[in-house]
Order: structure tokens, then C-alpha cells, then sequence
């Protein structure tokens, strides 16, 4: 059973009249007010469409997701850089002012937003996780009852569905250590999705995606059914690293001038080398899943994705086909040991490697004049609270007293308005509680508001009633983006957003998830042959990649998307200094 056949009912915002259509009808009413009037104004000739001053006209088309990869990245470690990333910066154009415009930045909602022009409001993807009424249980992003993994979930369609719309025979695939990733950078309609194994070290799918997915047992390595996927797992690559530890690559510069060091060298968080895997003398799951923990692992996926360009034979014809990579092991490490690490420093050198040979795979396979690659991120980081208190900056972790407060919430609750359950788990109210009683959800929401922002380092809390209405005008950024992630249907009935630089991680490391601009500031990041190089310093949106894409490579988008077509700065960008992330959100 092909990928077409097996599709869910899913609420699609979108609509698809194409760009094609649209012009069709415009030319035939200007046709038809000359054939009536005399008086009519000369013709100008048209312009060509913007996809097609891309020359030569792309056959491939490739979204470079490199999870956690905070914006300033780009211009604090830049000198490093000399490779893939280098040629990306160097020949792309480089959007220096890119945010994501939403709360909660996290994988599966920054994936989702880069690929489908849909803030999570609309595109249904409000976390990693939610809680679903219907249900009573904890949902996760990328669940399916039947199938595992898929993108039910996901209430609209994307860059990927709208090419397979308009050209059935183009090829659609996606990978990523993280299933959420792959899934949603890959839409409804795509051929394959695959993702990392941690007991195995394979790389697999669900049941949705035939005819890669199927159950079978270890003696069945010769089932006729065998895909070059099986193939490729069987070569084990991961354990030619087994007995390996991550070692420091040189770096020739003194990196406390870019703002690395390390907050507590000792027996709790030891530099470098780092150990992979425990006490054991053959790979296994501990092993494959410590390589998780490691940037050790991208460059697989970056095999794995030359595999699936040269099996599934991507733009080796006239035909557009996409490829949605996303790599995650920055955001693993950078989670451990938070953005001003020299693990940190040792990843992105290795994403820079390893994103130059790609490259040159894609070079060699395809041609990159041929090719478009976007790289962008699904979200930022927030520096290690300790690490900015160690540098004289304000940053604070909060502790027993901030969760204390919090809890103490409940007991207001029942004081105030009876000892019934007003919330049934996390932050969603008990709607059955509120109906039979004399409160309203407003009220309720409210009061909770109210209590919360006593607490010590809550900036403001958000109610669901006052995020409700799509009709809402924000009245400044941090409302606007409450506002763009909130769904009525998903999300929590209250939304806790904390002073700046304030971390609600109670254990270690770092996190993110705010919507503050280090979480959401990213690289947006554009190379395409007949593309002028340059920083373009206009403000733009995450959610507005996937309209420009489709305008750059001539593929039709729904008419109502969030995200807006910026295909003009693309077509001539402005050079310009970096910008840097400042301390004073």
C-alpha cells in the first residue's frame, strides 16, 4: 500500500486555489477590459515568476534543520567555521533578523512551523506534548493509535504536501535522530520518514510508511521484502566508533573570547574526553543510546541521507523532489551542557564538517546548481543560569520556594471556591467541575492568574480566555506570540511566562521553551544557485520559510497562511553586520 492510500481526515485550514489559477483568471479579465474599451492603457509586458529566475531551475530542494541552533551561533563562532557552514554563509543569503513568532519553542512545534507557513494556533502542534480532554491522557505530537508515529496530529498541510499537490510523482523524504522532527518536516503526503533507534543504532519508521516499515524477526534477514534501508542498517556503522571516546577537536583560538567556558570541571561534570557507553566489550542499547547523548551521531544521519538521495534517486530528473534533514545532537548537548561549552564549540565543528561533505554529496549525486537548501532551527537555548551568574549577568534557576508557590495555588483554589477538582492535571482546568458549578472558566482561570503572578520571577501569566479569539489584537511581541501558539482545543487553560532569563529546569543544564529571543532568535538561511549572497536584516518569521520556498521553486501554497512570501529579499538581499544577542530582554 502506497503513501497515498492510507490519509486520515484532518482539519485543513488551507485552501488551494493555485498562484497558476489566480493568474489565469487575471490575465483573462485584463484580455477581456481591452477587447471592451479602446482606452485602455498598453499592456507591460510581465515580469517572469520568481521561480523562474532561479537558473538553472532546481530539480532538489533540501530544509536543513540543526535543532537548537541559536542565531548568534552564527556570528560568535563564524571565524571557526570552514567548511559547510562556511559555504552556506558565504554564498547564501543569510536572514540576521529571523524569529520564530510563537511561545513554547520546541521541537515539535518549530519543525511544524518551518515547514507549514502555520503558526501552532492553526497548524495544532502547541508542544511536544499536550493533554487531550477527549481522551484523558497525555498526547504526544507525533502519536498515532494505529500506526506509532505519524502526522495525524498536525491539522494542516505542508511545503512537502503541497509539492506531492502539484506534482504526485515528486519525491518527498525526511530524517532525524527525533521522530517529531522527521514527521513534521515531512507532512501528511511523504514517500518516507525515518528516525534514530537508541537500543539499536538503526534507523526506522512507523506502519504509515509503507513500504519501509514492517515487523519481523531476526531470522527474516532475507525477506524478499528487504529495502535498501535494511541495507543500510546492516552495515552497523555506529560500532566501528565502539571503544571510541568524544575527543576535543583542536581549536586554535582562545574560545573564552567567544564567551565558552566551563562552569564546573570535576567529578559531577567532567570536560573532555567524554565516555560513550558504559562497561561492556560489545555495542549495545546502552551504547547506541549514550552515541545520543554525543554530536557522534549527526554525521550517521548525514550518511543516511546521502543513502536516501542516492536509493530513492532525488533529483536525478526533471521532476522536484524535496529532502527535510534535521539534526539534533546540538540540541542534546546543548541541553547537558548549556551554549557556552566547548562541547557546544565541538558540535558545531562538526556540523561544519560534516555539512561540507554533504554538500559535496549533493554536488556529485545532483548538482548544487540544482539545488535549493534552506538551513534554519526550531528554536534557541537560554544560558546555563549559573554560567551567567559566574559572569556577573543576571540569570536565575528556580527552586524549592518557586515550586512551593506554585503548589500552594491548589489550596487558594479550594478556599475561594469549594473543595472540588478545579484542575484536572498540569495547567488544563476541569471543565466537567466548572459546569456544574456556579464559577465560570473565566473566573476560575483568572483567580489562578491572579495567585501565580504573587510568585516570585513570574512576569505574567496568559488565560485561556484572553487567547481564545483569533479576532485578539496583541499588545506587544510577548502577547502576540502567547497569542500565534495558543489553541482553544490543546493548549492549557493557563500559560506561565517568567521574567527574563529565569529558568524553570529545576534539575541541570539548560532548556528552552520561551518566548524570549533566545529561544526564539534562529538562523534563516537560503543557498540557491542565481542567488546573490548577502545578510538580509529585515525582520522575518520561521513561519514564513516554507511560502518563500514555494515561490522560489514555483509550487502552489494555500492562499491563508500565517507565514508571508519573502521571495523578494531573497531575490535581492542587503549586506549587512551581524546582529548579537543582547542581555537586556
Amino acid at each position: 500500500m502506497n503513501g497515498r492510500n492510507r490519509r486520515y481526515r484532518y482539519s485543513v485550514r488551507q485552501s488551494f486555489p493555485s498562484s497558476a489559477a489566480l493568474a489565469v483568471v487575471a490575465a483573462a479579465l485584463a484580455l477581456g477590459g481591452l477587447a471592451l474599451s479602446n482606452c485602455a492603457p498598453p499592456v507591460e509586458e510581465a515580469s517572469p515568476p520568481v521561480s523562474e529566475l532561479l537558473s538553472p531551475q532546481p530539480r532538489l530542494f533540501v530544509i536543513i534543520t540543526i535543532d537548537q541552533l541559536r542565531a548568534d551561533y552564527f556570528t560568535r563562532y563564524r571565524p571557526l567555521f570552514q567548511f559547510g557552514l562556511k559555504r552556506l554563509l558565504d554564498e547564501g543569503v543569510s536572514f540576521t533578523n529571523a524569529n520564530h513568532d510563537h511561545n513554547n519553542t520546541v521541537t515539535g512545534v518549530g519543525h511544524a512551523t518551518i515547514s507549514t507557513g502555520a503558526y501552532p494556533r492553526h497548524s495544532g502542534i502547541v508542544g511536544n506534548y499536550w493533554y487531550d480532554r477527549e481522551l484523558d491522557e497525555r498526547v504526544y505530537c507525533a502519536a498515532d493509535p494505529d500506526h506509532y508515529r505519524s502526522p495525524r496530529n498536525l491539522q494542516v498541510t505542508n511545503i512537502g504536501d503541497w509539492l506531492k499537490a502539484k506534482s504526485p510523482e515528486s519525491k518527498v523524504f525526511t530524517a532525524s535522530a527525533k521522530d517529531r522532527a522527521a514527521i513534521m518536516l515531512g507532512g501528511h503526503e511523504a514517500d518516507g520518514a525515518f528516525w534514530y533507534n537508541d537500543s539499536t543504532g538503526d534507523w526506522i519508521t512507523s506502519s504509515y510508511y509503507e513500504p519501509y516499515y514492517r515487523e519481523r524477526s531476526s531470522d527474516e534477514s532475507e525477506d524478499e521484502d528487504r529495502t535498501w534501508v535494511d541495507d543500510f542498517n546492516d552495515q552497523k556503522l555506529l560500532d566501528q566508533i565502539f571503544g571510541s571516546a568524544w575527543e576535543q577537536i583542536p581549536v586554535d583560538w582562545d574560545l573564552e573570547e567567544l564567551d565558552v567556558g566551563i562552569l564546573d570541571e570535576g567529578v559531577y561534570q567532567p570536560s573532555f574526553p567524554h565516555i560513550i557507553g558504559d562497561l561492556e566489550i560489545a555495542p549495545d542499547a546502552t551504547f547506541y543510546a549514550s552515541l545520543y547523548d554525543t554530536p557522534l551521531v549527526d554525521p550517521y544521519l548525514a550518511r543516511f541521507s546521502e543513502a536516501i538521495i542516492e536509493n530513492e534517486e532525488l533529483g536525478a530528473d526533471d521532476v522536484l523532489d524535496y529532502l527535510g534533514i534535521s539534526f539534533s545532537q546540538l540540541d542534546l548537548v546543548g541541553h547537558r551542557y548549556g551554549p557556552n561549552s566547548p562541547e557546544i564549540v565541538d558540535t558545531l565543528l562538526r556540523i561544519d564538517r560534516m555539512l561540507g561533505e554533504l554538500l559535496d554529496f549533493i554536488d556529485a549525486k545532483v548538482g548544487l546548481e540544482h539545488t535549493v537548501v534552506a538551513l534554519t532551527s526550531d528554536h534557541g537555548i537560554m544560558d546555563i543560569p549559573e554560567y551567567r551568574q559566574m559572569k556577573g549577568r543576571d540569570g536565575l534557576r528556580l527552586g524549592v520556594d518557586d515550586v512551593l508557590c506554585f503548589q500552594q495555588v491548589h489550596w487558594a483554589l479550594k478556599e475561594k471556591f469549594g473543595d472540588e477538582r478545579w484542575v484536572i492535571r498540569d495547567f488544563y482546568l476541569d471543565l466537567d467541575t466548572i459546569e456544574t458549578s456556579s464559577f465560570s472558566r473565566q473566573e476560575i482561570e483568572e483567580e489562578i492568574a491572579r495567585q501565580l503572578e504573587q510568585c516570585a520571577h513570574v512576569a505574567e501569566v496568559w488565560t485561556g480566555s484572553e487567547l481564545a479569539s483569533d479576532g485578539t489584537a496583541p499588545t506587544d511581541t510577548y502577547h502576540r506570540r502567547f497569542l500565534h501558539g495558543y489553541s482553544l482545543e490543546r493548549s492549557p487553560d493557563v500559560v506561565v511566562q517568567f521574567e527574563p532569563w529565569v529558568l524553570d529546569d529545576l534539575d541541570h543544564g539548560s532548556t528552552h521553551g520561551s518566548a524570549y529571543d533566545h529561544d526564539t532568535w534562529v538562523p534563516m538561511l537560503i543557498y540557491a544557485s542565481g542567488v546573490s549572497a548577502g545578510d538580509v536584516p529585515d525582520p522575518v518569521y520561521t513561519v514564513d520559510l516554507a511560502p518563500t520556498l514555494a515561490t522560489l521553486l514555483g509550487i502552489d501554497a494555500p492562499d491563508n497562511l500565517d507565514g508571508v512570501d519573502r521571495s523578494d529579499l531573497v531575490m535581492a538581499p542587503r549586506n549587512t553586520v551581524g546582529a548579537t544577542l543582547g542581555d537586556s530582554q
